[in-house]
């Protein structure tokens, strides 16, 4: 029997039955938390349930984004489903924005790593559709393994994690509110004062905490007694951790407390069985951030290409 499907098309949160589990940022229970309204996009394959999904914020008259307010949008859909059905399913979806009023789609893309299969297909039909590439950022990540985070290190990481681990620096996790503000408090001191931006608020940096709990956690580095470095772990899927607003005191950098951080987390991700610890892109103004780009090859990341297409019609 021939498989059939169709587009479905309605607001976020939905209620449709997915044959696979999507990343973080496609479920429920964060879709609560955008600021604008959302609209949904599925292919459902009759008899499975929706094998794709796409969001966007899409108001008349502009191009439609997916997806604003997140590390990334675009395409979700089942491992191994067919480039085809990917095919017909961005087809119907600018059909559909482009009767609404949208005037173009621009897909914000997961870098490589975030790949269950189809992420490649996804680039390559958007761009044989007529999409071009608007913005290409450096995004690091380090591949967990069986071997220790100091496998990855250049010699002088290595050095300063010896010399955060003689100084006895703890990594401590927060779990309640009230300190959860003091983390956040510190993370938007430490960089604005390296002038890098904060792009989350506390509101929706404490609401964010409250709907995922279980995938939104904070750590801190302690010295003394003061809080040396910290940041947010962002577990976007079982596979990939990311390393959220990493931030550290100008008074403890001769204690390099970030690359202290940095090996703890990867002993917890190793510990759960992810595969990759995400550092995110080295960006300031818009423009990269060698500096912060090179500390990351040091820590052991390795670079790729996070996109972005676009179409206007």
């Amino acid at each position: 029997m021939a498989k059939t499907y169709s587009l479905l098309h309605g607001a976020a949160p939905h209620n449709w039955a997915l044959a696979f589990e999507p990343c973080l940022y496609y479920q429920n229970s964060h879709l609560a938390l955008m600021p604008q309204p959302l609209q949904c996009f599925g292919w459902q394959q009759h008899g499975r349930g929706v094998v794709a999904l796409l969001l966007v914020v899409a108001p008349k008259g502009q191009v439609a984004q997916s997806l604003p307010f997140r590390p990334f949008g675009g395409i979700q859909a089942m491992p191994g489903i067919a480039p085809e059905q990917l095919a017909a399913f961005l087809t119907q979806v600018q059909a559909q924005l482009q009767q609404q009023g949208s005037t173009g789609l621009a897909l914000r893309l997961p870098p490589p790593f975030y790949a269950t299969g189809h992420a490649a297909w996804t680039e390559a039909i958007a761009l044989a559709q007529g999409f071009a590439c608007t913005q290409a950022l450096i995004n690091h990540h380090i591949s967990i393994s069986q071997q220790p985070f100091t496998a990855g290190l250049a010699p002088m990481e290595a050095r300063r994690l010896q010399k955060g681990q003689a100084a006895n620096l703890q990594v401590v996790p927060t779990e309640d509110t009230l300190n959860a503000q003091a983390v956040y408090q510190f993370i938007a001191q430490c960089r604005h004062e390296k002038n890098r931006p904060v792009s989350m608020d506390w509101p929706t940096f404490e609401a964010t905490l409250e709907a995922v709990p279980h995938s939104f956690k904070l750590y801190s580095v302690m010295h003394q007694g003061q809080r040396a470095a910290a940041t947010a772990m962002i577990k976007v899927s079982p596979a990939v951790w990311y390393n959220f607003l990493p931030a550290s005191a100008r008074a403890a950098s001769a204690l390099s407390p970030m690359v202290f951080l940095l090996n703890h987390l990867y002993q917890q991700a190793q510990q759960a069985g992810a595969s990759v610890l995400d550092l995110g892109v080295s960006v300031e103004n818009n423009a990269p951030h060698w500096s912060l780009a090179s500390f990351k090859a040091h820590v052991g990341g390795q670079p790729t290409i996070k996109r972005t297409l676009q179409k206007i019609w």
